[in-house]
Order: C-alpha cells, then structure tokens, then sequence
C-alpha cells in the first residue's frame, strides 16, 4: 500500500513539472508572439503580392537555396507554355494571321500540350523537361512576326506580366540542365493557396516581422460583411499593405468584363481602409507595377483619360498619371495613409520602400512602449 502511494506521488510530481514546463514554454512563445510585428499583405488578384512575398525571403531570409530555386523548374515551363496558349489565343481575337503557315503545325502543338503539374511539397523530381518538338515549336512561334505582333498588344487581351521576359528568354528556359534563376522565380506565377507566414528580422536586429499574405480572393464585390469574417483572423496585425496594380487602368476583370480593374481595387481599398478590424492599424499603400504602368503611359496610346474621363492631365506624362491614381486612391478614405510607387520585381527598390515602411513600424513601437 505504502509503495502504491509513493508511485502515486511521483507520478503526481512528474505530471505537474511536465505541467509548468508547457506553461512556461507557452508563457515564452506568448512573450516572443508579442514582440512580433505582423503585417498583412492585402490586394485584388494580380496585384504583385506573391511576388513581394518572395522578395521578403530574397532580401531578409537568404534566398532561396538551389534546391527551392529548382523546385520552381516545372512552374516556370508551365508559365512559358500557358502564355504562348494565351497570346496564340490573343492572335484569334486581334484576328492576327501567322507569318509563316508552316508554324500552324507549331502552334497546334503547343494548343495541345497538357499543363505541367508543379512540384509538391514533398516531391524531389524538378527535372522536367519538354520534348524537343515542343521546344523548337515554341522557338519557331517565337520568330513568327505575327506572334511578336501580338505580345506587343498584349494589353488588348490581357496578356499576363510575365509573357515576355518568358519569350525572351526561350532558348535558355527549356535547356536541358536549366537551373532558374531568382529573377525567374520572382516573375513566375504561383496560386497562392492559404496563408502564408513570412518571418524576418528588420532594422539592424531591432524589428521582428511577420508578413502573412491571406491567399484569399478579394474584390470589389466581396461582400463586406465577408471581408470582416477574414479580417477578424487578422486583428492582431500592426499594418496593413494593400497591393494596387497601376498597370490595371486599361484593363477589364476576367471574371467581370463591364468592371475595371483598378476601378475594382479603388473600391476594395476603400472598403479595407474603413474596416473596423484595422482601425489602430498602419495603413500601407503599394501602387505596383511603375515599370509596367510607365511603359503604356509613354507607349501604347492607350491614355490615362480613356479610362478615367476626369483625368485632365497631358497624356505620355508618367508623374501625372501616376499621382492621379494616387489621389483617387487617397481620395475614398479618411484616415491617414503611407502611400509608395513601387516595382515589385525591383529588389532594391522593394528594399529600399520595405525599410522605409518598416522603420515608421519599429517607430510606433517605440512611441508605444513610451508610453506605457
């Protein structure tokens, strides 16, 4: 009997320090939780936020090591194949005739190809490669004048940001012993599925981050009482980023032809900037794409002032433009914002924008922590 308790007791003993042990480790994870700094990366598909996402990890985290960079092999050759299928496509729509007759057979090809499946997460096998008839059926479409006729009116059909760099770079995108590079990872075009939680340390060491992109699909649509649902999940975050594509003037949701697409992100913003859930929260504005944006402002004829009538500016001038849609976007919120041009796959200058952003961060922090 007298052992039966003794075996009792330390059982008791052992449950309990187990016991403090998880309290104290729950207490520790609490403490480091809260001197993260979390911040939300919210925006209308299309935006740019997977691509910031992935600078966050080239310019804080080390990069991807060689093995990421070639788990993205199979999403890039599925990226080439998917945009020559779409500006093909566009060729129909433009009624664009091939130069050459001979490429039909080409093209056929490509039309034909089955998607490639990308690389899961547990998966080792990034070699795919495509067969040599489909790698000289893209080069020889390539080369044919009404294809490249087609890429320049790219933004007629909604051609995808990255068609180009993609074509240009054929020859050493399907080599056999092709290894991606960080710029091809940062241009290739992934689904983002759920949330996604990047961490760093900012700020010469004096900042932790936490970037969460939502990997939820907004729109202007969205119905508010939706968006709060998300949003709940998220009170905790001290900023929030909403991404803007400035290259979306000209251009029609795919989904919903009648609405325009940055028409549809000045709407969504507002309604995110006068969320509840984020009323104590920075409110961070990115205006993505300024590469892009610059190039059909000076370029393409396609003037800022067909798409937004009230737009009184000069055409082909950038600085213009660009501050119109900046005021529109200031325009349908009260509270204070921190509105950036930005190229998200500029790493210096997302660098030098994210410093600026997150120093105002590390500073309310403080101001905070004075307080107290």
């Amino acid at each position: 009997m007298g052992a039966k308790c003794t075996s009792m007791s330390g059982n008791y003993k052992e449950a309990k320090l187990r016991s403090e042990e998880i309290d104290r480790q729950l207490n520790q994870f609490a403490t480091q939780e809260s001197n993260v700094s979390k911040m939300l990366l919210l925006g209308t598909g299309e935006s740019g936020k997977s691509t910031l996402v992935k600078q966050m990890k080239v310019i804080y985290n080390e990069g991807f090591s060689d093995e990421e960079l070639l788990s993205f092999r199979p999403t890039i050759l599925d990226n080439l194949l998917s945009s020559m299928k779409y500006t093909l496509a566009g060729m129909g729509l433009l009624r664009i005739r091939l130069e050459s007759s001979r490429n039909k057979s080409a093209a056929k090809i490509i039309l034909s190809h089955e998607p490639i499946r990308p690389v899961s997460e547990n998966e080792t096998n990034y070699h795919y490669t495509l067969s040599e008839t489909t790698i000289k059926a893209l080069q020889a479409l390539w080369k044919d004048k009404g294809v490249r006729t087609a890429v320049i009116r790219g933004h007629e059909y909604e051609l995808n940001d990255s068609a180009l760099y993609l074509f240009e770079n054929i020859d050493r995108i399907t080599a056999e012993k092709y290894e991606p590079t960080v710029r091809d990872v940062l241009r290739a075009r992934v689904r983002t599925n759920g949330v996604i939680e990047t961490d760093f340390i900012a700020c010469q060491g004096a900042l932790r981050t936490r970037v969460l992109d939502a990997g939820i699909s907004l729109t202007s649509a969205t119905p508010q009482w939706t968006i709060a649902k998300w949003m709940r999940c998220f009170e905790d975050v001290k900023g929030v980023i909403f991404v803007v594509s400035l290259s979306g003037y000209d251009m029609l949701k795919q989904t919903e032809p009648n609405i325009n697409r940055l028409q549809d992100s000045i709407e969504l913003f507002r309604k995110i900037s006068s969320n509840r859930y984020f009323q104590n929260c920075l409110m961070i504005l990115f205006m993505n794409k300024m590469d892009l944006f610059r190039q059909k402002i000076l370029y393409s004829k396609r003037h800022l002032r067909y798409y937004f009538s009230d737009f009184k500016g000069p055409d082909c001038n950038v600085d213009t433009a660009a501050l119109f849609i900046q005021n529109r976007l200031l325009s349908v919120t009260q509270r204070p914002v921190f509105p950036h041009f930005i190229t998200a796959v500029d790493t210096a200058d997302v660098k030098a924008i994210f410093e600026s952003v997150l120093n105002i961060v590390l500073k309310r922090n403080v101001e905070k922590y004075e307080l107290i």
